[in-house]
């Protein structure tokens, strides 16, 4: 037997412990041993925290210097493409330039091919572009500035830089067309003309005028079902739907059968429910539903724009039954016959019945009484106005046989929803025309009535002389009562006026609130 004996150091043997254990061969480093003395020692700690941030520096500059290199040649690419596209685009709109010529020739109306030609703005800057439109707009907005339509004549004819312009010529019925277009309703898409040089023929402009006409007819034309019955019944999807809150809601049991109708309104009969008839002690209503269209009564606006209660003039057709309501509060809170108003919600009204169950009290038209009564009902209908005027400071401004019902020997003041505010200058006309209905009515009845001018002076308190001049004095006092509302928006102005008119020195005291 032969033995060979090796002799390996200690550094070898670890070797080959390590590589046992890794068998890529490759030694582990192992990191420093440091003592606790150390590792608390604060010199050792601020260098290493200054090698850990001038590594990280070092690093952070190497990518931004790639970042650099890299972007730099993506601009040279991206100039070079873009300039060989540009060329492409200039080759592109010469081609299209010759078809446009070869389709159009000679013609009057020619085909444009714009839209296939490629944008200009991509190959300029976003500063050139902006400017480059800025200047185009002043430039058009200083030439209609400096436009200004000739003067004619009484032969409408005027010479201007050497040669004759008549009234028909043809920038100038142009220039008047787009001034006309652009008043045409909000729902007519007129564009943005206001500010661009837009000439439109006469040809071009009636065809307009006639295609808006039509477009407005078509809008107000009813096609459907539910429409028909919102136009002719009130009764669509939302009315329907606020009935049924009200029955289960134990305001009404029922809604039953249509009572009267009207060009802004339809009235059914409803039977109350249990807390409604322990509260008011009968069991009939009315319920009045307002149409939510405008084909019959389009004047609606003129009865509450000056109503100061009422000035949002978006919300008219919700608010006219609130207006109704809150005019039958006031006259029932005077003492006046009226329905006795329950409640509303949107353009539904509840209120008492005036009738025998579901039969309604006749119209003062359709009673047939003998002169006696009639000239009571004359004069107590006359007290009811003038009561409405000073007490209720209303005017029913559409007092008439019609509104006007006949009840237990009484006289009973329905419609109230246009009556207007003594606010509204447009009161005074209201009530003269009111005057003019009652008399007319009573007159035909055989009644001996005063003239209009003597019952507007017995409801007003005023002191009007002449009945040739009645109408005249009425406008003038409807006139005059104009700057009243306008004081009330703006007192210091209304104040400062009066004193100017009067040549008189303001105060300082006379503008201390």
């Amino acid at each position: 037997l032969r033995f060979t004996f090796i002799y390996i150091s200690e550094e070898a043997y670890h070797n080959i412990s390590v590589m046992q254990r890794n068998p890529w061969g490759i030694s582990e480093r192992k990191e420093p041993l440091c003592s606790f003395a150390e590792i608390m020692d604060e010199e050792v700690a601020r260098k290493l925290q200054l090698e850990e941030q001038s590594s990280s520096d070092m690093k952070a500059a190497d990518a931004v210097e790639a970042e650099l290199c890299e972007r730099d040649d993506c601009i040279d690419d991206y100039t070079i493409a873009k300039l060989l596209q540009k060329d492409y685009d200039l080759e592109v709109e010469h081609t299209l330039r010759l078809k446009e010529k070869q389709y159009n020739k000679d013609d009057k109306v020619g085909i444009s091919l714009d839209l296939l030609k490629p944008s200009r703005e991509k190959y300029d800057s976003d500063e050139s572009v902006e400017e480059r439109d800025d200047e185009e707009l002043e430039y058009v907005n200083n030439k209609l500035d400096c436009y200004t339509i000739p003067e004619f004549g009484s032969k409408g004819v005027v010479f201007q830089n050497g040669r004759c312009v008549t009234k028909h010529d043809k920038e100038i019925c142009g220039r008047k067309n787009v001034s006309k277009f652009m008043q045409f309703p909000a729902e007519f898409n007129t564009g943005d003309a206001a500010k661009i040089d837009l000439k439109l023929s006469n040809r071009v402009f009636n065809q307009l005028k006639v295609h808006s006409i039509n477009m407005a007819k078509r809008r107000h034309r009813v096609h459907e079902n539910k429409e028909k019955a919102t136009a002719e019944l009130a009764v669509d999807t939302t009315t329907r739907m606020i009935l049924f809150k009200m029955i289960n809601g134990n305001l009404l049991e029922s809604v039953d059968g249509q009572v009267a109708t009207g060009k802004e309104s339809v009235v059914f009969h409803a039977v109350g429910g249990s807390d409604l008839i322990q509260e008011r002690q009968c069991s009939n209503f009315a319920v009045k539903v307002f149409k939510t269209t405008l084909n019959e009564f389009q004047n609606r606006i003129d009865y509450v724009q000056e109503d100061f209660r009422f000035k949002n003039t978006r919300k008219i057709l919700k608010l006219w039954a609130e207006k109704e309501y809150r005019n039958l509060k006031r006259l029932k809170s005077n003492g006046l016959p009226c329905p006795d108003p329950v409640t509303v919600q949107s353009h539904v009204l509840v209120m008492s019945f005036i009738g025998d169950e579901k039969v309604s009290a006749p119209k003062l038209k359709d009673v047939q009484l003998d002169l006696v009564t009639w000239e009571v009902l004359y004069d107590e209908l006359k007290s009811i106005m003038k009561s409405m005027f000073r007490n209720c400071r209303l005017v029913h401004a559409d007092l008439s046989e019609f509104n006007i019902l006949y009840w237990n020997e009484k006289l009973w003041i329905i419609d109230v929803a246009q009556a207007t505010d003594l606010s509204n200058p447009q009161c005074f006309s209201y009530l003269a025309r009111d005057c003019r209905n009652v008399n007319n009515f009573f007159a035909e009845r055989g009644v001996r009535v005063c003239s209009v001018r003597e019952l507007f002076n017995e409801v007003t308190d005023l002191k009007f002389t002449d009945d040739c001049t009645f109408n005249a004095e009425v406008e003038d006092l409807v006139n005059s009562s104009r700057p009243k509302v306008y004081g009330k928006r703006c007192p210091a102005d209304c104040l400062l006026d009066s004193q100017n008119d009067q040549g008189a020195s303001v105060s300082e005291r006379d503008f201390a609130p």
